[in-house]
Order: C-alpha cells, then structure tokens, then sequence
C-alpha cells in the first residue's frame, strides 16, 4: 500500500498505522524531506482505506 499521489501533498510517508473497531486501515502520513524540523511542525494528514472483498484490496475511504 503506497500514499504515493495521496492527500494535499502527494509525496506523505507513513508514521502511524492502526485498525479502527471496523477493520478498516488508519494510517498518519506526514511529508518526508530529509529535514530535521520538529514533529510539532510538521502538517499531518489522516488517512483511512477499507478492504473491497470483491476486488481484494484496499481502497481509499477518506483523507482529513
């Protein structure tokens, strides 16, 4: 699973990752430049995909 062309940036890694009570993935991305700036600065977006059982994978559900 890539967030590759994902949410305002297009270019966030991956920080945190959880399962909400549904199943479906909860992952934090921030962007990753190699900088050294505080995690306090740095702008988080919230993204969450649930499984399609019919075309087995994960597809985005909403991005805040």
């Amino acid at each position: 699973m890539s967030l590759d062309q994902l949410g305002p940036r297009g270019d966030d890694k991956h920080r945190k990752i959880r399962f909400d009570q549904y199943g479906n993935i909860q992952i934090y991305g921030v962007e990753f430049n190699y900088s050294l700036a505080a995690q306090s600065e740095k702008p988080e977006t919230f993204y969450r995909f649930g499984y399609n059982q019919l075309e087995k994978k994960w597809v985005l559900l909403e991005t805040k």
